[in-house]
């Protein structure tokens, strides 16, 4: 089966149709669904360079294959490719980060994984660190035990010989979650959606709607890093967010300064100096 970013480098059929904002309403097909992601490597993720990112949508069973089997694992340094579960738009016309100092310029108008960009998010993501062994356990259980569709994986520096237990867990939604902003999704939806699901005591950094979940790695062959999933059914946010605002994609225009027609007859001073 193709890599993830393999999936969405692959051509955009004739018949695709534009990026748009999603419908709360409408749940994904439940056979193998699709959902949107961004994917880039680690070289470009600091950068966060708009060219070195791919969008688009992987059905359910690539993301499976990819971060859920222990076996799937790859050996080396700490990074490479990565995933953040969320649909963008492009930016305006002029990109927000115009005229500000390092920071990528897309150059307007191309999608730009920036967290003003994001129309909605398509799974939840979690990050555990310094936990107990029995941490990951109790967790897998309670999302098992209710049904809910989840893939896990250890992290790189996961160190069981030390009592230092770290994961990641996607859990993919029924269907899109809109967001109005960045802080709607950090400070309202991605607390409550944990408390509900019994992920209290995450990393807090994975509130950010752009975070990046890079797929398994281990640092030698020996590694006891594992992965799994569960297939269930797909969590409805809706059963505890209730109706969200919808989101659009607005483009934005321009900004015109809007001046007084110039007077063509007022003095002018060719040098300058002011007048008393």
């Amino acid at each position: 089966m193709p890599t993830l970013l393999e999936i969405l480098r692959s051509p955009v059929p004739p018949t695709a149709t534009p990026v748009t904002a999603p419908s709360a309403a409408i749940p994904v097909s439940t056979d193998d669904p699709d959902f949107d992601v961004s994917i880039s490597t680690k070289k470009y993720a600091v950068v966060e360079e708009p060219k070195r990112c791919e969008f688009g949508q992987v059905p359910l069973s690539a993301i499976f294959e990819e971060l859920g089997r222990t076996e799937a694992f790859e050996v080396g340094p700490k990074g490479g490719e990565n995933l953040t579960p969320a649909l963008f738009r492009p930016c305006p016309a002029v990109c927000w980060n115009h005229g500000k100092a390092d920071a990528v310029d897309c150059g307007g108008g191309k999608k730009h994984k920036l967290n003003k960009n994001v129309l909605a998010m398509s799974m939840l993501g979690v990050e555990f660190d310094y936990q107990p062994e029995k941490k990951l356990e109790g967790i897998l259980q309670e999302l098992t035990r209710r049904g809910i569709t989840h893939v896990w994986w250890n992290t790189r520096s996961h160190d069981p010989a030390a009592g230092d237990n770290r994961f990641r867990i996607l859990i993919p939604f029924a269907k899109p979650l809109p967001i109005l902003s960045a802080s709607k999704w950090s400070k309202d939806y991605w607390p409550v959606l944990c408390k509900h699901l019994g992920l209290e005591g995450s990393d807090k950094a994975c509130r950010d709607p752009r975070r990046i979940y890079y797929t398994p790695c281990k640092p030698t062959p020996e590694s006891p890093h594992q992965a799994g999933i569960h297939k269930g059914g797909l969590f409805d946010w809706f059963d505890v967010l209730g109706a969200v605002p919808e989101t659009s994609v607005v483009r934005a225009e321009p900004v015109v300064i809007k001046r007084a027609p110039e007077d063509l007859n007022r003095p002018v001073d060719p040098l300058g100096t002011k007048r008393n």
